[in-house]
């Protein structure tokens, strides 16, 4: 049937987009009420087009003529009560590059005059916001500052439009053909698509108004400071792929070469400082980078060369250290006389460092007095991690716990000094052989987030996610 066959289409899109830093600060009540308010004026702008939409299709078929014209009266009616209550905010307003691309999408469905997919097109958002709206009454407090929003698309009166427009939806795509249902799946996703879009927007450079974005807005820019990886698996190679699934620009700078495979490493190269220096130079007279992440620096030269070029940038660009100092398969990635220059020099100038609990535990060793030789629980991983934090003037410390199973679980620890408070991140332990490189995307994922501009719990939170679905797909033999 083909309603079976639709009706799960877009559930990866759909998960995707409850866990946008968005919808996550919506739940805890603490998204910042700038970027609440940049959604509902969009939002507004937005209705405008899907109300004149809604007359389209009813015009499309006739037996549907009134409906549809009812539920185009009533957000008419709203649209009179946003325009009221949001009027100053509305004077300049004008819609966001997302808002103009979903819109258009729908008026170019509209257009092909096919009642299915104009239904398609406009279902999504239908969809989308019930969802949410189900979402946030679920997980969010009674006292959550937007509760309104929550009551309104997570009401019965709601839910009753969501199921009236489904059941004529389905009614129509029942007796379509193959290629008739695929053209209203690949519809639902690019609707879906750019829903995930519209909700994203506010937490990236549509934030702006339109008439201030520049060049380098439109463009959110990342740098990766690592070792090549011959695999592709892990480093340079890996986190350029992650900065591409999350739509940041990648740049990079190659501090070593490796001759490895997802078992092991067989031989490294470095890559001589004054080489380093005029790849950093290189990236930031052209580029205006967001984010930076650091992964394998093998030599102390190397070290000292690019803790010189950051320095002048702490506080101004977000860093993260993945601390590779030991490959899975046991092989030293660093020098010994190297370390302690990496812990006192360039750690320090981080952001985020993202140990996992083997290279905790030799961080650990250099810390004097220190009682913690094996990591077994969350109780000993929170200590590490305040330890860590104190003996290397770290700002924050992510300690990941998924190479070990903790508790039947994948435990990560994030603690932020300032703060001096840690957080918890739980997922289901996936005892997969495809975990070559998973630091690696981990702590790119992360340096991208930070980069579009989201908190680092948030930024952290969403990492995570990625990173696990990941190796999820890998585990079920996806990838």
């Amino acid at each position: 049937m083909n309603s079976k066959k639709f009706k799960h289409s877009a559930d990866d899109i759909m998960q995707s987009i409850l866990e946008i830093p968005y919808i996550i600060e919506f739940v805890e009540g603490i998204l910042p009420q700038e970027k609440f308010l940049f959604f509902k004026i969009q939002d507004i702008l937005y209705l405008k087009e899907f109300f004149k939409g809604l007359f389209i299709i009813g015009d499309q078929e006739a037996q549907y003529r009134e409906k549809f014209h009812e539920w185009a009266k009533e957000i008419d009616q709203e649209l009179a009560l946003l325009q009221f209550k949001f009027n100053t905010e509305l004077i300049n307003a004008e819609p966001s590059p997302s808002n103009l691309l979903y819109t258009s999408y729908l008026m170019s469905c509209l257009a092909e005059n096919k009642f299915y997919k104009s239904l398609i097109a406009f279902y999504a958002c239908h969809w989308v916001y019930y969802k949410v709206g189900k979402h946030l009454k679920k997980l969010s407090s009674k006292t959550n500052p937007y509760r309104e929003w929550i009551l309104f698309y997570s009401s019965e009166n709601f839910l009753k439009i969501v199921k009236e427009y489904k059941s004529i939806l389905y009614k129509t795509i029942e007796p379509l053909d193959e290629n008739q249902i695929n053209e209203c799946i690949d519809c639902f996703r690019i609707t879906c698509k750019m829903e995930y879009k519209f909700w994203d927007s506010a937490y990236n450079y549509e934030a702006w108004p339109m008439q201030e974005i520049t060049p380098q807005h439109k463009r959110i820019c990342t740098l990766t400071i690592a070792g090549s990886d011959s695999s592709g698996g892990s480093g340079i190679q890996a986190d350029l792929n992650t900065f591409h699934s999350h739509k940041v620009v990648g740049c990079s700078v190659i501090t070593a070469i490796t001759a490895q495979n997802s078992v092991l490493v067989k031989s490294k190269l470095s890559i001589t400082a004054d080489m380093i220096q005029e790849q950093l130079q290189s990236v930031f007279t052209d580029f205006e980078i967001k984010a930076i992440k650091i992964g394998m620096i093998y030599e102390k030269e190397i070290i000292k060369t690019i803790s010189n070029f950051l320095k002048p940038l702490k506080g101004l660009v977000k860093i993260v250290i993945d601390p590779v100092i030991i490959s899975s398969s046991g092989y030293s990635l660093i020098k010994n006389e190297a370390f302690q220059m990496l812990c006192n020099e360039l750690y320090p100038l981080s952001d985020l460092l993202t140990p996992n609990i083997l290279e905790a535990v030799e961080l650990l060793k250099f810390i004097p007095n220190n009682e913690i030789k094996t990591i077994e629980n969350v109780e000993t991983m929170i200590n590490a991690a305040k330890k860590l934090c104190e003996y290397y003037n770290l700002q924050a410390i992510l300690l990941k716990g998924g190479h070990c199973k903790i508790e039947n679980k994948a435990i990560d620890v994030l603690f932020v000094s300032s703060e001096q408070k840690e957080e918890i991140f739980e997922k289901e332990f996936l005892d997969s052989k495809v975990t070559h490189g998973i630091g690696c995307l981990l702590s790119s994922a992360i340096c991208a987030n930070l980069a579009k501009g989201y908190k680092l719990s948030s930024a952290v939170k969403c990492g995570k996610n990625y990173v696990y679905n990941a190796v999820k797909k890998s585990y079920k033999g996806e990838y």
